[in-house]
């Protein structure tokens, strides 16, 4: 486990943004011991979860644009919320509401860190 602490500052090192309402996500990785990947397709699998995987402290921002960056990458991404394409990832992740004719509703700054080997 990455120290969170850690993590918060490298955000705001950054970001160059400090902000109280910052958020830490955890998404643990995933060990199929049968079936590989055949759960979404209605099939069996017996998954287990890892202590391993992918932390995140994300910020909400209300400038419509996405920001993201990684501790295991220097470069860093930027893009306008509005005229998202959901097929593109992570970029699609911000865009469900485009889909519905409504635009993205907000937008984030995350700062990532993989555990995963």
């Amino acid at each position: 486990m990455p120290r969170l602490s850690a993590l918060r500052q490298r955000f705001e090192q950054i970001f160059n943004e400090t902000d109280e309402a910052l958020r830490v996500f955890f998404a643990p990785g995933r060990v199929n011991l049968i079936g590989e990947h055949t759960d979404f397709t209605g099939g069996y699998v017996l998954p287990a979860a890892l202590t391993y995987g992918t932390w995140a402290v994300v910020r909400r921002r209300k400038d419509r644009k996405f920001r993201l960056a990684s501790t295991s990458f220097d470069e860093r991404v930027e893009f306008d919320a509005t005229g998202l394409d959901y097929r593109s990832s992570p970029r699609g992740s911000g865009s469900p509401d485009r889909r519905r004719g409504r635009g993205a509703r907000c937008s984030a700054a995350r700062c990532a860190c993989c555990t995963t080997p």
